[in-house]
């Protein structure tokens, strides 16, 4: 099975040849876990939302600080995947918390719940966690290049 088609999804890009299919789709799921409790924390009202968006803010946070201060060579290579990881967390956590507010007028107006754009920005966000986990599967395999193509 082509590393593109692993667990019956299709990615628009290879991911690099050396890594292993499963240790992408791990960090992949991880993260998408991540996002789905998230958007779970709708059910508290964003309480929950919230503070798993500052748990992993800060837990992302000491790991920049610690590159930075024990390996700031690697730092520029491990930031994409930071930031892309962040950034899809906090696009499923603005999501949720549209979907409170929206759902709470909803009950209140007695109209339907309106998700078009929820879901939107939350397949944007998987886009990235997919995006992230891929810098993050070169970042650990070594091979960090972006154009590295061989033209044997």
């Amino acid at each position: 099975m082509a590393l593109t088609e692993a667990h019956g999804a299709t990615l628009p890009f290879e991911p690099p040849a050396a890594a292993e299919a499963r240790i992408f789709w791990l960090i992949f799921f991880n993260n998408a876990g991540v996002l789905l409790s998230l958007v779970a924390g709708a059910a508290t009202l964003g309480i929950y939302t919230s503070l798993v968006l500052m748990w992993n803010g800060y837990s992302l946070g000491v790991v920049l600080y610690s590159l930075r201060r024990e390996a700031p060579e690697v730092l520029p290579q491990a930031a994409p995947y930071i930031t892309l990881e962040f950034a899809a967390l906090l696009l499923g956590a603005s999501a949720t918390w549209v979907l409170v507010i929206d759902g709470v007028g909803c009950l209140a107006a007695k109209r339907p719940l309106r998700i078009r754009g929820v879901a939107a920005v939350l397949a944007l966000a998987l886009v990235l966690l997919l995006t992230a986990a891929w810098f993050e599967v070169r970042f650990i395999d070594g091979d960090f290049s972006l154009w590295a193509t061989s033209f044997d």
